[in-house]
């Protein structure tokens, strides 16, 4: 499948919004008008290093951009394209719709709560996006969350992934409860964790990836199988999932990728499972810099980001 992850990685090349619409001056904004055709919201740092705060609230055809330490939030509104957050930025859509792509880079944070989005959810460069209770992907289109370059997403129950969980290099992908309409597959050295929901296809490790099943009562092809490494390379896995929700799934792997079965933290250990899990995540991170300056980071964006609709 390494073949599917670069195309997803070679659509991303979407510029930002035009900008029409343009804040950085460190203050604190709402836009809860429209903001119609090509002008998108464009949000970036302040003089010095002073953060820019944007709320939104109204329909942008155009998408969001945010950068450096700024944040924006999209709070019961449209976006008619791609979100995007860079640099150290902070992006939260809630109760909102987004027209195609989520996009995160280079560290920002993303939390994504009740919404709709149209197409995919990408994270790159150390970025960290957080999905509850949404749903990813439309049935005429894409619906694929992908984390690539040591970035991590966490995937909540309520949540619905239309089609495909993957990760590439050393990328982490937290699913904790969504209901997966196609695969999870896990390339590079990556690492997927699924604790909760289901798959509705395969679970597929490449590379020297690592998959970790998280529950109880596994069997591979119908035989009780013990925690630690799975020895087969194809199968299919049954058990329960520590969430509660039964698994039934096809899996595969390469030689040199793993498939782990992980008993299921008991109640008294769930907040040392929790800091394991975190400590797992954090990778050495880039020494905190200054943030390009706007005309750079929309060059990043559009060298990098989600194909705009």
């Amino acid at each position: 499948m390494p073949h599917r992850l670069a195309l997803l990685l070679a659509v991303l090349l979407a510029a930002a919004p035009a900008g029409a619409l343009v804040f950085e001056d460190g203050g604190v904004h709402l836009v809860d008008t429209p903001v119609p055709g090509k002008d998108g919201v464009e949000v970036n740092d302040g003089p010095g290093p002073t953060a820019t705060t944007v709320t939104v609230s109204a329909l942008v055809e155009a998408g969001v951009f945010v950068t450096g330490i700024s944040a924006v939030t999209l709070a019961a509104a449209t976006s008619g394209s791609s979100v995007f957050a860079l640099d150290e930025a902070t992006l939260t859509v809630a109760n909102s719709d987004v027209g195609n792509d989520v996009f995160a880079n280079d560290q920002a944070q993303v939390f994504v709560h009740d919404t709709d989005v149209f197409n995919n959810i990408f994270a790159l460069g150390y970025a960290e996006i957080d999905v509850s209770a949404s749903r990813i992907g439309d049935p005429t289109e894409t619906g694929d969350v992908f984390a690539n370059e040591s970035a991590t997403i966490t995937i909540h129950s309520a949540s619905l992934v239309r089609d495909n969980v993957f990760t590439n290099d050393t990328a982490l992908i937290r699913v904790q409860g969504a209901q997966i309409g196609g695969r999870l597959f896990a390339n590079g050295m990556s690492q997927i964790d699924l604790s909760g929901g289901s798959v509705g296809e395969e679970i597929e490790a490449n590379g020297t990836s690592t998959v970790r099943i998280l529950g109880a009562d596994f069997a591979v092809d119908g035989v009780p199988t013990p925690f630690g490494a799975v020895s087969a390379l194809s199968g299919t896995l049954t058990g329960t999932l520590s969430e509660g929700s039964p698994l039934d799934v096809p899996f595969s792997r390469d030689e040199t990728a793993s498939l782990l079965l992980v008993a299921a933290p008991e109640p008294a250990g769930l907040l040392m499972w929790v800091v394991g899990a975190a400590v797992l995540a954090a990778a050495p991170r880039p020494p905190r810099r200054r943030r390009a300056p706007a005309a750079a980071s929309r060059a990043t964006a559009r060298g990098c980001g989600p194909r705009s609709s």
